[in-house]
């Protein structure tokens, strides 16, 4: 993947060892090689809508009608499983209360069961908060980060927990379709 300056540079320094989080090292540390189309392709906005909301409900848009983002309170259940998961574990967020909307193909992609490289997406987020540094935020991937650590011989501590699991309590108290019940 390029960016402005050229290739980007999929790596990082962590007490002096070099730690690379491109798309391959990360398939291979998950052990599921795995080659796909872009995962960026903009889709149909008006499908995906369809796909992750709730009826009489949509994406919210910029003053130029562009699509910006899908609010959770509007998204089917399902959809709001998974993009609690997604949040959490792929594309890293700071909250839950809404998905960007060039997020959304990811989430619609899981939904539709549409194959796309996963590893494109988290290395892509990861070089992503590695370009800004010092804002506030959450960490994204603190787990794979600390194994990817790991295999280059820094020393780190495994048995602190970094997030806690998505439980049914949570998906019955944060999941809820606005008035409509999923067909």
């Amino acid at each position: 993947m390029d960016d402005d300056e050229g290739p980007r540079q999929y790596k990082s320094w962590v007490r002096g060892k070099v730690i690379h989080f491109d798309p391959p090292t990360i398939n291979t540390l998950l052990g599921e090689p795995f080659e796909s189309p872009d995962f960026r392709s903009p889709g149909n906005w008006y499908d995906i809508a369809k796909e992750l909301c709730i009826p009489g409900r949509s994406f919210s848009t910029n003053n130029d009608g562009q699509p910006i983002r899908i609010y959770r309170k509007h998204m089917k259940t399902m959809a709001q499983i998974w993009m609690i998961f997604l949040l959490h574990n792929v594309i890293p967020n700071s909250h839950v209360s809404s998905l960007p909307f060039n997020s959304c193909k990811v989430l619609y992609d899981v939904l539709t069961s549409t194959r796309f490289d996963v590893t494109e997406v988290i290395a892509h987020e990861m070089y992503r908060t590695a370009l800004k540094p010092g804002e506030k935020g959450t960490m994204g991937f603190p787990s794979l980060i600390t194994s990817l650590c790991a295999r280059q011989g820094v020393r780190v501590n495994r048995t602190e927990q970094t997030k806690p699991p998505i439980t049914n309590k949570y998906i019955i108290h944060n999941c809820k379709e606005d008035a409509h019940e999923e067909a």
